[in-house]
């Protein structure tokens, strides 16, 4: 596996969207609105716009509005533009100290660990990896600051403390990714000492953990431990995946040659019960009568599922059939309850931790 780290800037794209909703809500006769709120909204265009003008824009309403409510906003994004790096990390370590109640503190915190983890600084990394979990009392992506404390962990070699934090997120986590980030590091660390536990490590995360983000990491950790027979069937999956990317000329090549040769080659299949977890559930719907719930549940009785219900306040509950570890065995429960004339919607769960 490449442990690269990933250039925080990357996410710009999907807060481009998520500006553009912003505006949408914000479209509104701008004669209603207060003047900060105005020159907020038209900074965010041109943020969208990736005008030139909007770094300009954004350090001038700061200082023209410096108790506005959209400080903490205009701070967070400036960041997808100002290209200082220690202006940078002024702006969100303000968002972080001076505006708790703030839509950005959490991803400014993940910026900032990010932008730190990009430049090898790793005692920063760690003091505000331990000031993250002692003072943030509300933590939506956990998942994430815990992933970029491994990845300081393992780039500083600090293999015991890594070691310890991984046996712990993977007893106590639920998020899909964490835990299959943890799996993956712990198959790497043990390939020195014991080659055949740790493909089974690896073979359990593409078995349990297929939708990660890490799945091209396993395949592409199999690939360079397998054996002749093996590897041909890893190389086909690796030249259609990203990863294979940024890989250098030999080793695509090498690749390729496995590639086109022929295997009937399986990879086995492993499931370690201690990582089970309830991700997929299929939604029926939502309703305050009782008997109608004890009715739906008994028509699905009918064909072998079993249905449940959970309060989401004082009168409504949530009908549902769940939950799964496995997508496809989601899936096939519903395609099960399609063909018998009912309807649900899959979803997953996206734990914080």
């Amino acid at each position: 596996m490449r442990l690269k780290i990933k250039k925080y800037f990357i996410i710009t794209l999907v807060f481009s969207f998520i500006l553009i909703g912003l505006l949408l809500i914000f479209n509104e006769n701008l004669n209603t609105q207060t003047s900060d709120e105005t020159e907020f909204k038209l900074f965010l265009n041109l943020v969208i716009q990736n005008s030139t003008k909007a770094k300009e824009s954004g350090y001038s309403f700061i200082k023209k509005y410096p108790n506005s409510s959209f400080v903490a906003d205009v701070l967070y994004y400036l960041s997808f533009i100002e290209q200082d790096y220690f202006q940078n990390i002024i702006n969100l370590k303000k968002v972080v100290l001076y505006y708790p109640y703030s839509l950005w503190r959490e991803s400014s915190l993940i910026k900032i660990l990010s932008i730190y983890l990009l430049h090898g600084n790793f005692l920063q990394i760690d003091q505000w990896y331990l000031y993250y979990l002692d003072n943030f009392s509300i933590k939506n992506r956990r998942w994430e600051v815990e992933i970029i404390y491994l990845k300081s962990l393992y780039q500083q070699k600090k293999y015991d403390l890594l070691s310890e934090k991984i046996d712990g997120h993977l007893k106590d986590a639920n998020n899909y990714q964490l835990l299959s980030y943890c799996i993956l590091l712990k198959a790497i660390l043990l390939k020195e000492k014991n080659l055949v536990l740790a493909k089974k490590y690896f073979l359990c995360g593409i078995t349990m953990f297929s939708e990660s983000n890490h799945y091209e990491s396993f395949i592409y950790e199999l690939y360079k431990i397998g054996n002749r027979d093996e590897k041909p069937f890893y190389a086909n999956i690796l030249i259609n995946k990203r990863i294979f990317i940024t890989l250098n000329e030999n080793e695509k090549d090498e690749i390729n040659k496995y590639a086109s040769l022929k295997t009937s080659f399986i990879p086995d299949k492993v499931i370690i019960k201690e990582y089970i977890r309830n991700y997929y559930y299929i939604l029926l719907g939502y309703s305050s009568d009782m008997q109608k719930i004890k009715e739906i549940q008994e028509s699905f009785k009918k064909i072998g599922i079993e249905v449940f219900y959970k309060s989401i306040n004082e009168s409504i509950y949530q009908i549902y059939i769940g939950y799964y570890h496995f997508k496809s065995d989601a899936q096939d429960t519903l395609h099960k309850i399609s063909k018998a004339g009912f309807s649900g919607q899959l979803n997953f769960v996206d734990y914080s931790y």
